[in-house]
């Protein structure tokens, strides 16, 4: 499978190997979990943030 010209660039500039995450979630505003946040270190040293609700 080829890769994309941005997950070329993410691979350089992030690392290869995920070496730890960490997550938050939480409910905001209603039932159930709808808020979701992560930190992913890589090998690299690199740090990436996810957010998504």
């Amino acid at each position: 499978m080829a890769r994309s010209a941005a997950s070329s660039r993410c691979t350089i500039l992030c690392g290869v190997e995920v070496i730890a995450v960490s997550d938050v979630t939480r409910c905001v505003i209603g039932d159930g979990i709808n808020f979701i946040t992560a930190t992913l270190e890589f090998d690299t040293g690199a740090v990436g943030v996810m957010i998504t609700n």
